[in-house]
Formats: C-alpha cells, sequence, structure tokens
C-alpha cells in the first residue's frame, strides 16, 4: 500500500504564509545594526532593507507580502532560530557570543 503525505489545505498554507509575514514584521521593527547580527540570507536582508526605506502606508504592506513570499526559502531550522532570537530579545547576548567564539576560533 502506498501512502502519501497528505498536502496541507489551502488554510494550512495560508496561516503558515501569514505566520512568515509576521515573522517579517518583527525583522521590519528591528534596527539595521540589530538585523546585520542576525545573519539573514541576503535577499531577507535586502528585502527587509527595502522596507526600511518605504514610506507609503500601501507600498509597506505590499513589500510585507513579498517579504513573507521571501521567507518561505528559509529552512525551518533558520526560522526556529530567527524565532528563538527574536523571543528572547537578547540581541546583546548574541553579539557577545559570536565575539566569544570567535576568539575560541583564533585563540
Amino acid at each position: 500500500m502506498h501512502h502519501e503525505s497528505p498536502r496541507p489545505s489551502r488554510t494550512q498554507r495560508k496561516r503558515a504564509v501569514e505566520a512568515l509575514q509576521r515573522l517579517g514584521e518583527r525583522l521590519v521593527a528591528l534596527s539595521p545594526a540589530v538585523l546585520l547580527q542576525l545573519a539573514l540570507p541576503k535577499d531577507v536582508e535586502e528585502a527587509v532593507a527595502a522596507c526600511h526605506r518605504m514610506r507609503s502606508r500601501e507600498a509597506r504592506r505590499r513589500h510585507m507580502q513579498y517579504i513573507g513570499v521571501v521567507m518561505r526559502r528559509l529552512d525551518a531550522d533558520g526560522v526556529a532560530r530567527l524565532l528563538r532570537i527574536l523571543d528572547a530579545g537578547d540581541f546583546h547576548g548574541l553579539v557577545l557570543g559570536e565575539v566569544v567564539e570567535s576568539v575560541h576560533r583564533e585563540g
């Protein structure tokens, strides 16, 4: 007997896209300095930076939808990592951790 995993329903897909768009909104709310510390994929980083430059509410709304599309390219681990960092809100610790790691690699 051949069982395929069921495709997600249209509602499930829509919820997933909306969740990624909300994650994108959280990224847009961060300062450019914090965004650099997150080491986002280049296309996500550029999409967020472009949104920072937009002043029109409608343009920003459409661009947030685009960020949701770009975020779909992230793997599940990347999304989970971003959520952990954003939920913790410990951006100073993130930088400090990277500094400590680089010292250990060099030493």
